[in-house]
C-alpha cells in the first residue's frame, strides 16, 4: 500500500478568526487563509527531515486551497451571501484538512443541486451555515468519500449533461480485464508521462484498489480542474520561500553572535 506522508491532519486556516472577517470581501478573506496556509506549512516543514514530505506538505496547501476557492464560487453562484460564505470559511476553520478534503469532495454535477437545497434549507431557518458543513462532513464520512488526482495531458470538458468525468481507458488483469481509470493520492506518485497540463480533483472512495502507487476506479466524478504547471510553480515557490526563510534565520544567528 502507498505510504502517504502524514501532513495533513493540522489545518492552517484554523489560526484565522475574528468578527473581521465577517466584514471582509470573499476574496480578501480567501488571500488570508491561503497566506495563513503557506505561512503555517512553512513553519512545519522546518522540521521535517525530507524533501518529499515538504513537497507533499506544498502541494496540499495547495489543494486546501484550490478546493476552497472553488467552494467559495460556488456557494456564490448559488446565490449564498458574503456573509455566508465567510462563515463556511470559518466553519472549515475547525476542521482537520482530511474533514475539509471529504466534506469538498462533492463532484462538479452535484454542487449546484445540492448548494440549492441547502441555502432554501437556510432561508426557512431549517439548518445554518454551520449545519450545511457539519452535514456535508458527516455524510462523506460515512459513505468513506475523499479527493484523489488525476493528471492528464489532455483536457476533459463536462459532456451535454453537465456530467464531468474521467472515464475507464486502460483495461486492468487484476479487475479481469475491466478497463479502470487510474489517479494518485499524493505528489510523489502522479502521473508525469506526457507533461501533463492538466490536474483533475476527482471524487474517490476508501474502498478504492491500488498498487502501491496509483489507485484505481471503473469512473472518477470530477470536482474541479487546475492547471499542473500552476500546482508545480506553487510548490517550488514554497521552496524557495523556505530556503529564504532559512537563510535569513541563519543571517541573522550569525549577525548575532
Amino acid at each position: 500500500m502507498e505510504r502517504i506522508p502524514n501532513v495533513s491532519s493540522h489545518n492552517p486556516i484554523a489560526d484565522v478568526a475574528g468578527q473581521e472577517v465577517f466584514d471582509s470581501s470573499i476574496s480578501n478573506f480567501l488571500d488570508v487563509i491561503e497566506e495563513r496556509h503557506c505561512q503555517k506549512s512553512l513553519q512545519r516543514a522546518e522540521v521535517m527531515g525530507s524533501q518529499e514530505e515538504r513537497r507533499e506538505l506544498f502541494f496540499r496547501t495547495f489543494a486546501t486551497v484550490q478546493l476552497l476557492d472553488k467552494f467559495s464560487e460556488d456557494m456564490e453562484e448559488a446565490n449564498f451571501s458574503e456573509n455566508e460564505v465567510n462563515k463556511a470559511l470559518i466553519e472549515f476553520s475547525s476542521m482537520t484538512n482530511e474533514d475539509v478534503w471529504r466534506s469538498l469532495s462533492y463532484p462538479h454535477e452535484l454542487r449546484g443541486g445540492l448548494l440549492a437545497r441547502y441555502k432554501e434549507h437556510i432561508e426557512t431557518r431549517e439548518m445554518s451555515v454551520s449545519d450545511m458543513i457539519e452535514h456535508m462532513r458527516d455524510h462523506a464520512r460515512e459513505r468513506g468519500f475523499n479527493i484523489g488526482f488525476h493528471a492528464s495531458p489532455f483536457e476533459i470538458k463536462p459532456d451535454t449533461k453537465g456530467d464531468w468525468t474521467v472515464r475507464a481507458s486502460e483495461n486492468d488483469n487484476r479487475d479481469g480485464d475491466l478497463p479502470m481509470a487510474y489517479y494518485s493520492r499524493s505528489y510523489r506518485t502522479m502521473y508525469r508521462k506526457q507533461g501533463p497540463a492538466y490536474l483533475y480533483f476527482v471524487r474517490v472512495s476508501d474502498s478504492d484498489r491500488n498498487d502501491g502507487n496509483w489507485w484505481r476506479a471503473s469512473s472518477l466524478s470530477v470536482i474541479q480542474q487546475v492547471s499542473a504547471k500552476e500546482m508545480d510553480t506553487f510548490v517550488r515557490n514554497m521552496e524557495k520561500r523556505m530556503n529564504g526563510r532559512n537563510g535569513k534565520e541563519q543571517a541573522a544567528s550569525v549577525r548575532g553572535r
